[in-house]
C-alpha cells in the first residue's frame, strides 16, 4: 500500500533481499546497506575501520528514536534479524517510519547483547536523497559534512580515519 510510505517498500525489498540472498549458502560476514539513489564515497574506508567485534554499525540519533537507515553496516545474522519483517510495523500515515522501527530492533538488539558502534566516520553521501529529492553533492552539503565530521572526531576519540 502506497499510502503506508517510502519505507514500507523499503522494508518488503530487504525482506526479498534477506530471503532469497542471505538465507542462502553464500556465507557472506557482514551486510552493508545503503539506500539506492545515495551513494558513500567513504564507504570503503568506513568498513575498513570497524572494529571487529561491532555487531551493527549505524548513527542514531541522541534521543534513540530513530536509527538512520540510510549507511548501516551489520554482521549477516544481525542484519537479518534486525531488518526482516519491519514492514509489518511500519505505517507512516500514523508517523511510524522505518527509521523508528529500526531503532527498536537495535535497542531490543543491544538488549540481548549485540554490540552496537557508531560508524568510525561520518559517511560522505552523493547522489539524491528520496525525501524531498535532496541533493547531497552541493556547497551547502559539503559544509554541512566537513562540520558534522568535525565535530564527531572531537566527541569520539581516536580521531576519525577518514
Amino acid at each position: 500500500d502506497p499510502a503506508l510510505g517510502k519505507g514500507y517498500g523499503e522494508a518488503l525489498i530487504l525482506d526479498h533481499f534477506i530471503d532469497n540472498v542471505l538465507s542462502g549458502e553464500h556465507g557472506y560476514e557482514r551486510v552493508v546497506k545503503c539506500n539506492g539513489r545515495l551513494f558513500v564515497e567513504n564507504a570503503e574506508a568506513i568498513v575498513a575501520h570497524l572494529r571487529a567485534d561491532t555487531d551493527v554499525a549505524c548513527a542514531l540519533d541522541g534521543a534513540l528514536t530513530w536509527a538512520d537507515s540510510r549507511f548501516l553496516v551489520a554482521r549477516a545474522a544481525t542484519f537479518a534479524s534486525l531488518l526482516h519483517g519491519l514492514a509489518g510495523e511500519i505505517d507512516e500515515r500514523r508517523g511510524v517510519y522505518l527509521e523508528h522501527v529500526l531503532m527498536r530492533r537495535i535497542a531490543a538488539a543491544i538488549g540481548a547483547g549485540a554490540r552496537w558502534r557508531p560508524l568510525p566516520a561520518v559517511p560522505r553521501y552523493s547522489g539524491t536523497g528520496a525525501t524531498g529529492d535532496r541533493p547531497y553533492d552541493g556547497v551547502r552539503e559539503r559544509a554541512r559534512w566537513i562540520l558534522h565530521s568535525a565535530l564527531r572526531t572531537l566527541r569520539y576519540r581516536p580521531r576519525s580515519p577518514v
